[in-house]
């Protein structure tokens, strides 16, 4: 990814696991995604527990996450109303949050499979 682009959202590049919903946490099952930071995982909404990758010894990535594939579809299909509001950098951050998909080619890049 260009660094102007990781800067846009005022990150550097490489910093971040290679997951949207890696350190956040959605509220009150809602679409907008707070960034609470540490080893949260935003797609387990009743527990707001701990990535299952990292927890099993494995490196984060979306997209082989057996979590994020159980819910790819319902992500996917509800990617519109899904945004992001990462607190590392408030003041880049669209006053409706980060798109879905524009916050997960900022993570990892190009559409999983």
């Amino acid at each position: 990814m260009p660094v102007e682009k990781c800067r846009e959202l005022g990150r550097s590049c490489g910093t971040r696991s290679r997951c949207p919903f890696y350190g956040f946490r959605c509220p009150d099952k809602t679409t907008g995604l707070t960034e609470v930071g540490g080893k949260e995982c935003g797609l387990e909404l009743d527990a707001h527990g701990s990535c299952l990758m990292e927890m099993t010894g494995k490196i984060v990535d979306y997209v082989s996450c057996p979590v994020a594939l159980h819910y790819r579809n319902v992500a996917e299909i509800a990617a519109p109303t899904i945004c992001f509001f990462p607190t590392s950098s408030p003041g880049n951050v669209p006053e409706g949050g980060v798109p879905f998909e524009r916050w997960r080619r900022h993570v990892i890049g190009s559409k999983p499979g």
